[in-house]
């Protein structure tokens, strides 16, 4: 994959910028679908346990904020340090893994693989390119 010459522009953050936000809107449905399973399965706050399926809802939604915690950065340096277009086009196929994830877990829980799978791939290809692209400008004095 090319680098890509720095700095980027504000027009260069433009795709990734929506990506990432087609990732947050995931997120914040995530969200929503726990509320709504709540009052389903009448589950009071502050509970996290109950009817199966509201469990299967809220461990989908807490673990796409797990798995935030290292796609937001891995995307942003990736973005940065490789190339904003891809980075747009990852944070997409991100989010679509993220909703199948969702949706499978809230049927059964064998039915979250593929979704866990896609979007731990873009998750790893994104960190370790950004690693390898910072550390070869560090290493050539770039930065």
């Amino acid at each position: 994959m090319p680098l890509v010459p720095l700095p980027l522009t504000s027009k260069d953050w433009a795709f990734p910028a929506v990506g990432v936000s087609s990732v947050l809107a995931v997120y914040l449905y995530q969200g929503y679908r726990v509320g709504a399973a709540r009052k389903e399965f009448k589950i009071e706050a502050p509970a996290t346990t109950g009817h199966p399926i509201f469990e299967r809802v809220y461990r989908a939604h807490q673990n796409t904020v797990e798995g935030l915690v290292v796609f937001l950065p891995s995307i942003t340096m990736f973005s940065y340090f490789v190339d904003p277009q891809v980075g747009g086009y990852l944070s997409f196929v991100y989010a679509a893994a993220r909703l199948i994830y969702g949706e499978g877990y809230a049927r059964a829980a064998k039915n979250r693989e593929v979704g866990a799978v896609l979007s731990g791939l873009v998750t790893l290809t994104t960190f370790g390119w950004a690693t390898y692209a910072a550390g070869k400008l560090l290493v050539q004095k770039k930065l």
